[in-house]
């Protein structure tokens, strides 16, 4: 046998191992990852009827996340659709260990950006729910802030997913804000900011100026907008 023909024996003998491997590691992970989503459904799947209002909480547990000064949680809560029916949303929540340095302890809520369409999109059942937190919610924490996260409605929860629609983006951000005030631990008051990237800043600027419509007990303090997706709502 040649040596060249030995070179390209060996050669597609590597490719079709290095295809192989590749093959077994996505199947290896969609099967991880469809695990994890069937380990995660009974938590995301609302009691039926939802009964209550607008930002009660439904379940809470464990986010799993290390944050250094702070407990992270899973969880899900009352919203408000349109049509003035309740809705379940799913989120996470924050809340620094120490006791509040200054009376109420101040609340940001994160809207996050465009990350899909699937269920298992929604940050809090990603298997890294903090991936979009990292450079700001450790300083945040160091400083005694509160931050509470909504998945959206219909993300990662039953329902349509209302993206770039501003008036529901409202609702389930001020709604996990209202979350917060049932946590005699989180020593929260009324006034919060609201700061988003993408999806999350088109929601951000719409909270800032159109809150009071949807939650007039709440002040709405500061909104800040990373980036914003260019389109018209």
């Amino acid at each position: 046998m040649g040596i060249l023909k030995s070179w390209a024996i060996g050669f597609l003998a590597l490719i079709t191992g290095l295809a192989l491997f590749v093959t077994v590691s996505v199947i290896s992970s969609n099967f991880d990852t469809e695990l994890t989503q069937n380990d995660l459904q009974p938590f995301y799947t609302p009691p039926s009827p939802l009964d209550g209002a607008a930002g009660d909480l439904l379940r809470v547990e464990s986010l799993g996340v290390d944050v250094d000064g702070a407990e992270s949680f899973r969880i899900l809560y009352l919203t408000e659709l349109d049509n003035g029916d309740l809705a379940a949303a799913s989120g996470m929540a924050f809340i620094p260990t120490a006791p509040a340095t200054s009376e109420p302890r101040p609340i940001v809520a994160w809207t996050h950006g465009t990350v899909g369409e699937g269920d298992a999109c929604a940050p809090s059942r990603q298997k890294d729910p903090a991936s979009q937190l990292t450079q700001f919610l450790p300083n945040m924490i160091q400083l005694g802030w509160a931050l509470v996260a909504t998945d959206y409605t219909g993300l990662g929860t039953p329902g349509v997913q209302a993206y770039l629609l501003k008036d529901q983006e409202i609702r389930d951000t001020v709604n996990s804000v209202r979350v917060f005030q049932q946590n005699p631990h989180a020593d929260d008051g009324s006034r919060y900011t609201v700061l988003g990237h993408s999806q999350g800043g088109h929601t951000a600027l719409w909270t800032g100026h159109l809150s009071k419509k949807f939650a007039p007990e709440l002040e709405v303090m500061r909104s800040w907008s990373l980036h914003y997706p260019n389109l018209p709502n």
